[in-house]
């Protein structure tokens, strides 16, 4: 098995990991880009990319991962014909692997202050119960087949989140439900290949809070407990060497209903690893999505340099094929920082104290310095300060996204006060209007696969001392002065 295997598997990432408790959460609920109206035409090549890595794991894989076959004493092949396809090879001297079950559940207990946005002030509460099962089951000696399964039943302000996540949700008496398929596929694998194909995660990159390169399932430290979502899609990867890889990749668009391969994405990736660095870099080409009429391309590069200080580079490139063909971005003119996505951090831990600061800067963010908030919103649905996020009216003509401005900030300082127990301090700041969310966290571990979780968050911004406009992250715009959660979670 390759060293490198171990590392990078799906959603796994050879680099220092911030543990959940680490990270604050916003509150802030995400917003689907939308696109202006056009015509669109999907090109043969473009449209044809996942069917072509899909052949490349299939025609180029088969032999690495034919399973040995022993012959009888006539010298005549042992047939294996009619035989399950789950457990050992018979004509294989490796062990039988064993069919593998885990899950965890959550219960969370969740208070708000909120905005009265012309009327009293009040608070807020909700329950939520979430619930992942997972299953690993052996195909024969070269492959495995994944399933996991998120069940999920809220109420109070649990159900918005929940509804986002899941639009097939079902309302009952007293609470709402959803169950979500969150992955279903299988990997093939030799000693110098891996083929998988089905729903599964695509990672990419080293980031700590943000990583931009990792388009698919890009993470936000404002929504840390959000799951990465599954993509349809197919992987082939080759290990020329212990320590590097070449993946070529290939995902179906985020739209299932269109039939033409619309935002369809396939790419190329290269990887090394060192005792002292890893590094990768990317290419994709997407095709056309609704409203667009050429592909996007995008180029990513990740590094990293491990020490007592770890230092992370993480940077994504997206040029838009009708912003270069026209010269405009939406509403206003294109220019080179449109396409940037960019963070570089350090992390590093010093007895018991771990520390991590991450700088981000979002290009793409439709705000400008000097813009207003109001620029997010559509004027006719009215004062945007007035209505709570989910009554105002969203622009689009604009892509408006969780995060719109352009500078970030996020820190944490995390302290062990013993084997079983932790205090975070977190923020996540907004460095062009001077708002921000300070966070305090405590997680309690009394005995194996049992965690007792505490957060407390405020959302603050020049709008509440009077010294400025409200921020992005401030009390009314997050529809949140404050919170309070309590969660219990149990592994088995």
């Amino acid at each position: 098995m390759r060293r490198i295997r171990g590392m990078r598997r799906s959603g796994e990432r050879r680099r220092t990991e911030i543990p959940t408790w680490m990270v604050s959460t916003a509150g802030m609920e995400s917003s689907a880009r939308l696109k202006r109206p056009a015509s669109m035409g999907i090109s043969a090549p473009i449209f044809s990319l996942p069917i072509l890595v899909f052949l490349l794991g299939l025609v180029i894989g088969a032999p690495l991962w034919a399973e040995p076959v022993s012959q009888n004493g006539s010298g005549q092949q042992d047939s294996t014909v009619g035989e399950s396809a789950l457990g050992a090879n018979p004509g294989s001297s490796s062990p039988k692997r064993a069919l593998k079950f885990s899950a965890l559940t959550d219960s969370t207990a969740e208070g708000a202050w909120v905005p009265g946005y012309g009327e009293k002030e009040r608070g807020t509460y909700g329950f939520e119960q979430f619930g992942n099962i997972r299953l690993e089951a052996p195909l024969r000696d070269r492959g495995t087949v994944f399933l996991a399964l998120n069940v999920q039943a809220a109420s109070g302000t649990r159900v918005s989140s929940l509804q986002q996540g899941s639009p097939a949700l079902r309302m009952g008496k007293g609470y709402a439900s959803a169950v979500e398929l969150e992955r279903l596929y299988y990997r093939l694998e030799s000693e110098s290949a891996d083929w998988e194909a089905g729903l599964l995660r695509i990672p990419f990159g080293f980031g700590q809070a943000w990583r931009p390169t990792d388009f698919l399932n890009p993470p936000n430290p404002l929504t840390p407990d959000a799951r990465p979502r599954g993509v349809l899609g197919t992987v082939y990867t080759f290990y020329p060497s212990d320590l590097s890889l070449f993946r070529f990749f290939a995902s179906a668009g985020e739209d299932p209903t269109r039939v033409n391969g619309a935002g369809g994405v396939g790419g190329i990736l290269a990887e090394l690893h060192e005792p002292a660095f890893s590094v990768q870099g990317w290419y994709s080409l997407q095709a056309p999505s609704r409203g667009k009429e050429r592909p996007d391309h995008r180029f990513g590069f990740s590094c990293k340099w491990d020490g007592e200080v770890a230092f992370v580079l993480d940077a994504l490139y997206t040029l838009e094929g009708d912003a270069i063909a026209t010269g405009n971005w939406y509403d206003r003119n294109w220019n080179p920082l449109r396409g940037l996505q960019a963070t570089a951090g350090i992390d590093g831990s010093w007895g018991d104290f771990v520390a991590l600061l991450q700088y981000l800067y979002n290009g793409p963010g439709v705000l400008d310095s000097g813009d207003s908030l109001a620029n997010l919103y559509d004027t006719s649905g009215g004062d945007w300060r007035s209505l709570p996020p989910a009554s105002r009216a969203v622009r689009v003509d604009v892509p408006v996204k969780e995060l719109n401005r352009k500078n970030y900030l996020y820190g944490s300082l995390l302290y062990r006060l013993n084997d079983y127990t932790n205090l975070t301090l977190n923020g996540t700041v907004n460095l062009d209007d001077g708002s921000w969310v300070p966070a305090v966290f405590i997680s309690h571990e009394p005995f194996q696969g049992f965690t007792l979780q505490a957060t407390l968050r405020v959302f603050l911004d020049p709008d509440l001392w009077g010294t400025g406009p409200a921020g992005e992250l401030g009390p009314l715009h997050t529809g949140r002065r404050g919170d309070f959660v309590v969660k219990v979670q149990v592994r088995f």
